[in-house]
């Protein structure tokens, strides 16, 4: 539904699998694809939006995998330091708050 106008709208969606119907039921296709998008719109948003992932022209041997590896890792020291955050409160509170960031890394600061 849009919620501007109130008009309902269906979107018809395709998707190519080698699952018979008997193995995976549209409705658990369905439910698959869904979990796909979120895994797609949480960490890979993060990391293409937040941390300008896609901007990034690196191309020398190993720094590509390195640099995601790095960014894999912030993203989850951000996860262990604000558990409890919305994704748009993490970024703020790393920002705001470094010394969360620290105590999940294990860092001491004085």
């Amino acid at each position: 539904m849009d919620h501007r106008t109130g008009f309902i709208t269906h979107e018809t969606a395709y998707a190519i699998t080698n699952a018979t119907a008997t193995q995976l039921a549209p409705a658990a296709a369905a439910q698959a694809i869904r979990n796909h998008w979120q895994v797609e719109n949480g960490l890979h948003r993060q990391k293409d939006v937040r941390m300008k992932e896609d901007n990034d022209q690196t191309r020398t041997r190993h720094a590509p995998h390195n640099l995601a590896a790095l960014r894999n890792l912030a993203i989850t020291v951000l996860h262990q330091a604000t558990a409890k955050a919305t994704p748009a409160k993490r970024w703020a509170v790393a920002r705001l708050q470094s010394w969360r960031i620290h105590k999940a890394m294990g860092l001491a600061m004085k």
